[in-house]
């Protein structure tokens, strides 16, 4: 968060020595958590929605210098009175929808073909600045389930920026099938 899908652009700056991307290509600009021990990336601080819309806006419009914060997509759960996640987060000024298709399996075959032609040149690939350690950390560590090798293990427990990742991927290449 936020990714930027790209038409073809040449990048000049100390990581990519104007490397052209193809279109499709997906930057991962920016990321924040919740994480209280970079050591174990599993636990998080438990905020509050409100709290996380503050830290959502703070990185878009201060530390990334966006005139708005970009849709979220963002797993729902229900609290104690009923209040959504979503909901809370529409109601602090984010503009968070669930996401359209949970497809794990299907989503790390992407990622997978996206990484893949980052190192080969042979399509549309992703790429992470080093604001991204979150990701940067945990995508080379995610384990394989044994149950089905297309998915990461369920007992992986540093999973959740691969989630919103996936989440994140999988609206883009929606809506670019939907919009073009």
């Amino acid at each position: 968060y936020p990714l930027r899908r790209q038409r073809q652009m040449c990048i000049r700056d100390s990581y990519s020595n104007g490397l052209y991307l193809p279109a499709g290509t997906i930057i991962g600009i920016d990321e924040t958590d919740s994480v209280v021990d970079r050591e174990n990336l599993a636990i998080g601080n438990g905020i509050s929605p409100s709290a996380w819309a503050e830290q959502l806006k703070y990185m878009a419009k201060v530390e990334n210098e966006l005139k708005a914060v970009p849709p979220v997509i963002h797993d729902d759960a229900r609290g104690l009175a009923s209040e959504t996640v979503i909901q809370l987060l529409r109601e602090a000024g984010i503009p968070a929808h669930k996401p359209r298709k949970k497809d794990r399996a299907g989503t790390w075959a992407l990622l997978r073909q996206l990484l893949n032609n980052s190192k080969t040149g042979d399509g549309p690939g992703i790429y992470f600045t080093p604001r991204c350690q979150y990701l940067i950390e945990t995508i080379p560590e995610a384990p394989r389930s044994t149950l089905n090798p297309n998915d990461i293990d369920p007992k992986y427990d540093c999973d959740h920026g691969l989630d919103a990742l996936g989440y994140g991927i999988r609206e883009m290449r929606t809506n670019r099938a939907r919009h073009g």
